[in-house]
């Protein structure tokens, strides 16, 4: 699933750098659907806050129109989380 979700992650983000902002937000449809499935089956309350300021900074970005940001923010923010969470346990099992 990780290595899934890292490669939607640089989709979204080189969509965004390329001012592809209609395909950029389809990606990051997947990307959230991507990680409000692993924090739901983890059930981990830690990851999910460790999830919330960068996408709070991702959405506040997005409303400004500055998807420079959100590609860095996705690049250098998101995805290391998705790294040490989704990538080094997986999802917990039931």
């Amino acid at each position: 699933m990780s290595a899934q979700l890292l490669t939607q992650i640089g989709a979204a983000a080189t969509h965004f750098r390329l001012g592809e902002i209609s395909m950029a937000s389809e990606v990051m449809i997947a990307v959230v659907d991507g990680i409000q499935a692993y924090l739901t089956a983890d059930g981990d309350p830690d990851n999910a806050r460790a999830f919330m300021p960068a996408l709070e900074m991702i959405v506040d970005a997005q409303q400004r129109g500055d998807f420079l940001l959100v590609a860095d923010l996705l690049d250098y923010e998101v995805g290391p989380l998705v790294n040490a969470t989704i990538g080094s346990q997986g999802p917990k099992s039931a």
